[in-house]
């Protein structure tokens, strides 16, 4: 895992291929304890899998019954209001690089998500169909509100956490 080498940063984005219509593919490389947050990819299929090391996936589906406030709403005194979600846990994912297991997170179901690295440096492939082309398709960040019953949470939207930055290395196949 040379290419943890090259920076500081928890982790680190290498682009593999981005036709811009209709897949990404690429490589996260994760140092120890590193995470990426919890996030979303609205209206896209995520496919992951590890390729060096174990990674750890929480992810959450958004409850039907949530409510959703206006993207910009304020209080009288100018405060932003977040947006809260409810959410339905789903199962804990632990891919380990030997096993060739592959995580589908699908456009609404387990689509909220956070990818941990396990007992050590981690990596995986992520393919987004469709990837990251248009504007209207923004990344959420999100953490925990609070635990509710029945295996549900709520999760309040935030901007991307200032603990998660990424540095991003040229492919070399090599």
């Amino acid at each position: 895992m040379h290419y943890l080498l090259i920076t500081d940063a928890p982790v680190t984005y290498i682009s593999i291929y981005d036709d811009r219509q209709q897949v990404s593919a690429s490589i996260f490389a994760l140092r120890p304890e590193s995470r990426l947050p919890i996030h979303d990819h609205p209206g896209m299929y995520g496919f992951i899998k590890c390729i060096h090391g174990s990674i750890s996936i929480s992810s959450f589906t958004k409850s039907s019954d949530y409510h959703e406030k206006p993207e910009h709403e304020h209080t009288d005194s100018g405060t932003h209001i977040p947006h809260i979600v409810r959410a339905i846990k789903e199962p804990r994912h632990l891919l380990h690089e030997s096993t060739g297991q592959t995580v589908m997170l699908e456009p609404v179901k387990g689509n909220v998500h956070s990818i941990q690295a396990v007992d050590g440096p981690a990596a995986f492939l992520d393919f987004l169909l469709p990837p990251y082309c248009l504007p209207s398709r923004p990344c959420h960040y999100y953490d925990f509100e609070k635990e509710l019953d029945s295996g549900s949470v709520l999760l309040r939207e935030v901007d991307c956490p200032i603990w998660y930055w990424c540095d991003s290395v040229p492919y070399n196949p090599d």
